[in-house]
């Protein structure tokens, strides 16, 4: 390999491997609210973010919705009849907002917690996100339903929404495959606002506070299917 390739490749990777906004962030959000295993979710409400090892997944998620979010203003300014026609009807002439930033709740001792939410709909009383996965799990999620964490992360959205005066009942997770070789490929769930699971999620992240006050929240055990802490992914 000739210096200037070795430059080239470590300049690449150098590139990849940046960190993001969100890598950088420290508080959680309505993702981590609604993950699944109490030990990540209480070590992250303790300020220790747990150890995960490179991966490129994270990164064509990211890039993906980069991606749709310069298509969709392609659109919504340089719409012609006749292409594009239902994506103008949702996202055209201001009916959308890309990338909208709201309080979601107040954790005691913790602090205020933002989402970012990929699409708001205004006229249709509803919310896009945009999830980058594969066909083989969206196989998975046809037969065995979508994951609650999806599911609890939308909810969390939508009571933020509704509380700073968005009336919003309805979110559609659009699921959007690596290895997608036709538009067929993609598929979407929508969910509707469902109170309970709020109140749910809500109570369950003060129990964790509670175990973190007490210093005890590395006694809590992990998922079972947890790749990022559970022991048994570990050797």
């Amino acid at each position: 390999m000739s210096l200037f390739e070795q430059r080239v490749l470590r300049a690449a990777k150098e590139i990849i491997t940046s960190k993001t906004d969100r890598d950088m962030q420290v508080s959680i959000g309505p993702s981590d609210m609604a993950d699944p295993c109490n030990k990540c979710l209480a070590s992250k409400l303790a300020g220790v973010k747990p150890h995960r090892e490179f991966s490129m997944f994270p990164w064509l998620g990211t890039a993906m919705h980069k991606m749709i979010e310069w298509t969709a203003d392609a659109v919504r300014f340089r719409h012609r009849p006749g292409e594009n026609d239902m994506a103008w009807e949702l996202f055209g002439d201001g009916r959308a907002l890309f990338e909208l930033r709201v309080l979601v709740c107040e954790i005691e001792d913790y602090g205020e917690i933002h989402g970012n939410i990929d699409v708001v709909l205004l006229n249709e009383g509803g919310i896009i996100d945009w999830k980058s996965t594969s066909k083989k799990k969206i196989a998975v999620y046809k037969l065995k339903g979508v994951p609650d964490n999806y599911l609890g992360q939308l909810m969390l959205y939508l009571f933020g929404l509704r509380k700073a005066g968005y009336n919003m009942d309805s979110g559609v997770l659009v699921f959007i495959p690596r290895d997608a070789f036709t538009p067929g490929d993609i598929w979407s769930y929508e969910v509707k606002y469902n109170q309970e699971m709020v109140d749910a999620i809500l109570g369950r992240i003060n129990q964790l506070m509670a175990w973190v006050k007490a210093d005890r929240w590395k006694e809590l055990p992990s998922d079972p299917d947890c790749w990022v802490c559970h022991p048994r992914f570990f050797g």
